[in-house]
């Protein structure tokens, strides 16, 4: 949707938890203890789940690689979670994000 979210909501701090391999499963936002910030951006979305995985480069986090469930709540299964995690390497490995 071209959006980067609030910057005050991912700082330096949650990017070094992302470059530490950090994968963010929230099952739905409205229980789940996060900052408001973070919260109502995802309401805005409008999103109610979502998994957050890094796309890791030899030179650090590219990126995010993030699935969203809108409707309702979804609790995100390991296979789910580890699929996530094999896309973000392969996209990892891509050139045209590998090169950069």
């Amino acid at each position: 949707m071209g959006s980067t979210g609030a910057d005050d909501c991912f700082n330096d701090e949650y990017a070094a938890l992302y470059l530490d391999g950090r994968v963010r499963a929230i099952a739905d936002i409205e229980i789940e203890p996060i900052h408001e910030c973070h919260r109502d951006f995802l309401r805005s979305l409008p999103v109610r789940a979502n998994l957050v995985v890094p796309v890791l480069t030899n030179k650090g986090l590219w990126g995010l690689l993030i699935a969203h469930q809108c409707q309702v709540p979804h609790n995100w299964s390991t296979e789910e979670i580890k699929r996530m995690q094999q896309s973000a390497t392969r996209l990892a490995t891509a050139p045209a994000i590998r090169d950069t």
